[in-house]
């Protein structure tokens, strides 16, 4: 049974060859994915390509963490066709043709047989596409950082394997010397490792001669004693027959649709090497290109969030090592997760896990509006879901200082006695700080009261960031809050360098705002890393660990006169809670009702407390504290 949303066979008009667009899941937002130009026997092996390639694409964004879904195009080439330069525009033209038909469900780029310079042509008629030239608005060519990406994730493995993140030295044998292929092994060369390569076109020998790479015969390579084999050309290298073949004790690259047959990450396992899936090795080009021409990040934010392969990594082998499984089963795993918190129906099936709720046709991410006599339904998979962090921009923002009281100076000045309860104070750690998910600012005007500046203020809802702004300046604070409109899990990169400062805060109840614990993980991380000696990381969460059951689960927030405010929790799973928010305003004498819904984590304190202690820091502080929030503090050595 087919498990995508939409799939379009077209024979395009001007070139009269088959393109077939494939659009597996838009359950985290519009599906993207790369425009194949190859050859094939036959159309339909095409199809299976297409078909394969955008379920890849859909796990490659979900364990990314992306806003995406995924998707395919392919043109197949009938073999021997070679394409002057007026019909392979014609060709692209027919592209253009069936992604505009697709109204916006998916964008394409580029992939094996196009680049930059077809995305510009495509982008003439449609403005679904990215990785055009950067002289033509967009990214660029994506290979770098798909190399970059992949080289992050080998420092990953090296350090499950041997302990350090260090390539110097290390022998890796790289499969196909393309585009891909050709930047990371100039990368990995740059890192001192040991190189063997090969490339079905001996016309790149001089390449590999170049970067003083060992070169072997394209089924000889299979069979190096190295460290790491690096797939980086076409899918199906690993077949039953070569895993047996393999003396290498990992396979990492950034190759698509590397396995033969699902069941060969199995028989790694047996053979005790270490298979990262290609979705999540590979997945730097479409994060830089997605997140810099969709999401428009800037390029600092866009290539950390290259650089968190190397994070996302770490945490599947982790976890694939605790539970027993393959990297596969816990990249899958993580996907099926997200995937399922993001859809309020059955959708798209991804290869090795459960059918995923698909939105109806009308489905919608905004919250719904209904009149108060209307019945209402919580239960989060039949009603409207979304993030949370369009949760937050499209009901809970204008909301929010009225959910917190109503006087957000009040509120400050009440976060700043707790702040300085715990012992929270500049000193000889400095006087820098960042607020995480910083809202309106009462942790932030706190911390600037208690004499911290700057206090870089983090969120990604504007209007709240833009209230904060106008409190700083009516508080005196103007000079000492800097707003920072971006996505918490990277700011700290971008904006802050290493042990630069001396309070790091994340407080409300963000953490479990994040998409998965391993986010947390990697930013709490990423903090521990900016914090200077003695930085104090504060941190604040509702433990949701312990199911509230019966009329518990209803929560009653606030009430005025014109405003009621409750939540309803729906516990999914062990990992996910639903929180529907209900939120009725009078006007005159006609109530309205705003219902929306977004996933939080259900996160023990426990867990929190491991993560710092396993990060270096000293916990001097877990305990309950104001509003049922779990505090914890603790301080750099």
């Amino acid at each position: 049974m087919l498990d995508h949303e939409q799939v379009v066979i077209r024979v395009g008009r001007r070139s009269g060859l088959p393109v077939i667009s494939a659009v597996h899941s838009t359950a985290l937002g519009p599906a993207a994915g790369g425009l194949r130009l190859w050859h094939y026997p036959h159309w339909r092996e095409g199809l299976t390509d297409a078909l394969r390639l955008s379920a890849g694409m859909t796990l490659k964004m979900a364990v990314a963490g992306l806003p995406s879904g995924g998707g395919k195009t392919v043109v197949a080439l009938p073999e021997g066709t070679r394409l002057a330069p007026d019909r392979r525009r014609a060709v692209l033209r027919d592209v253009a043709d069936v992604i505009a038909s697709l109204d916006g469900a998916y964008a394409t780029g580029p992939d094996v047989g196009t680049g930059p310079d077809d995305m510009a042509v495509i982008g003439e008629s449609t403005p679904y596409v990215f990785c055009r030239p950067e002289g033509s608005g967009g990214s660029g060519d994506s290979s770098p950082h798909t190399a970059l990406g992949t080289l992050a994730a080998l420092r990953a493995v090296c350090r499950h394997l041997y302990g350090t993140p260090v390539l110097a030295g290390r022998r890796l044998a790289v499969v196909g010397l393309g585009r891909v292929g050709g930047h990371l092994a100039r990368l990995l060369a740059a890192e001192g490792a040991a190189l063997t390569v090969t490339d079905i076109d001996p016309g790149r020998r001089a390449a590999a001669d170049a970067l003083g790479a060992v070169w072997r015969g394209p089924r000889e390579i299979l069979g190096d004693d190295v460290d790491i084999l690096v797939p980086a050309a076409l899918g199906s290298l690993l077949t039953r027959e070569a895993v047996p073949r393999l003396r290498c004790r990992a396979v990492v690259g950034p190759a698509n649709n590397q396995l033969a047959t699902p069941d060969v990450a199995d028989l790694m396992r047996r053979h005790d090497i270490v298979w990262v899936p290609d979705y999540v090795a590979g997945a730097g080009g479409v994060v830089h290109a997605v997140s810099t021409e969709l999401h428009r990040a800037g390029p600092d934010e866009a290539r950390a969030r290259v650089l968190a392969v190397e994070r996302t990594v770490t945490e599947l082998l982790g976890t694939a090592e605790r539970e027993g499984v393959t990297p596969a089963q816990a990249a899958a795993e993580t996907a099926r997760r997200r995937l399922h918190a993001a859809s309020d129906r059955p959708r798209a099936q991804l290869p090795g896990t459960l059918a995923l709720p698909r939105r109806s046709p009308a489905g919608t991410s905004r919250p719904v509006h209904r009149k108060a006599q209307a019945p209402l339904q919580l239960l989060g998979h039949g009603g409207t879901m979304t993030t949370a962090i369009d949760h937050y921009e499209h009901l809970l923002a204008e909301h929010y200082t009225w959910m917190l009281g109503g006087d957000m100076t009040a509120v400050a000045e009440g976060q700043a006695r707790l702040l300085g309860e715990l012992g929270v104070r500049p000193g000889a750690a400095g006087t820098r700080a960042a607020d995480l998910g910083c809202g309106p600012g009462p942790q932030s005007l706190a911390l600037a009261s208690l004499g911290f500046s700057p206090v870089l203020a983090v969120d990604t809802s504007e209007p709240l960031l833009a209230e904060l702004t106008d409190l700083a300046k009516g508080a005196g604070h103007a000079s000492a809050i800097r707003p920072v409109h971006a996505d918490i899990r990277t700011a700290l990169t971008a904006h802050a360098e290493p042990s630069s400062l001396a309070a790091v805060v994340c407080m409300g109840d963000t953490l479990t705002h994040l998409p998965s614990a391993s986010d947390v993980a990697a930013m709490l991380a990423d903090a521990a890393r900016c914090l200077a000696p003695g930085g104090q990381l504060v941190l604040s969460h509702r433990d949701l660990t312990l199911p509230r059951t019966g009329t518990d689960r209803f929560l009653p927030v606030r009430a005025t006169e014109d405003r009621i405010m409750t939540c309803a929790l729906e516990y999914v799973d062990d990992d996910t809670v639903m929180v529907h928010d209900l939120i009725h305003t009078r006007a005159g004498t006609a109530w309205d009702l705003r219902v929306s819904a977004y996933p939080k984590l259900r996160l023990g304190p426990a867990r929190i407390v491991d993560w710092c202690q396993d990060l270096g820091l000293d916990v001097r502080h877990s305990a309950e504290g104001p509003r049922g929030l779990h505090i914890v503090v603790a301080v750099k050595p």
